[in-house]
This record gives C-alpha cells, sequence and structure tokens, in this order.
C-alpha cells in the first residue's frame, strides 16, 4: 500500500525516544502535527514534547477510525519494525511505515 504523509493526514510515532523525536521536529517544522505517540514504555514519559504517549493497547483512538491515521514507526532496532508492524495491524492500525533496507 502506499500513501502520502502530508498536513491533512493523522500521524502517530511509534518510538518516544530519539529518532520518534526527531520526526515530530522534522514534521513539525513542515507544519505537519503528530496525534500522539506509542510506545511499550508510556508509563516512564507520559507526555514528549507536549504530545501524549500512550501504549498501543491503551491508545484512545476509536477501533473504527484507526485507517485514519498513519503510523511511523521510529525506533532504533530496525529489525523490530516488522514485528511491531503486525502487531499494529492486529490492533487495527492498516498505515504504518517501517524502513527497511531500501528504506521507508
Amino acid at each position: 500500500m502506499k500513501f502520502v504523509v502530508n498536513k491533512e493526514n493523522k500521524i502517530i510515532i511509534y518510538g518516544a525516544r530519539f529518532i520518534g523525536k526527531r520526526f515530530q521536529e522534522v514534521f513539525n517544522h513542515q507544519g505537519i502535527k503528530i496525534e500522539a505517540y506509542l510506545d511499550r514504555e508510556a508509563a516512564q514519559f507520559p507526555v514528549v514534547n507536549g504530545i501524549k504517549v500512550y501504549t498501543p493497547e491503551k491508545a484512545p483512538f476509536p477501533q473504527n477510525e484507526l485507517d485514519n491515521y498513519i503510523v511511523i514507526i521510529a525506533i532504533t532496532n530496525e529489525h523490530e519494525h516488522g514485528f511491531i508492524a503486525e502487531y499494529l495491524v492486529s490492533l487495527g492500525y492498516s498505515k504504518i511505515l517501517i524502513k527497511t533496507s531500501k528504506g521507508f
């Protein structure tokens, strides 16, 4: 599936640490709003740069609206991206950007 990230999209970043914050910086500079962060360790940092952090299971987005969100996986270990994407799909997300050996 191909999709374009732009100002009209609802963006969620999976990973609220260095790479996720860097994505937020870049998107903010382009006028693209980040809706939330998802992170397994959300309890350690419930807000990052003014944006709420949720565990994937406790994100407040309605199940019937998850197709409206693009989730960008922004963690260091690229080998985990595929596993995380599969998990997010099992929760109902369908638009997920991961990094592969060929890029995003």
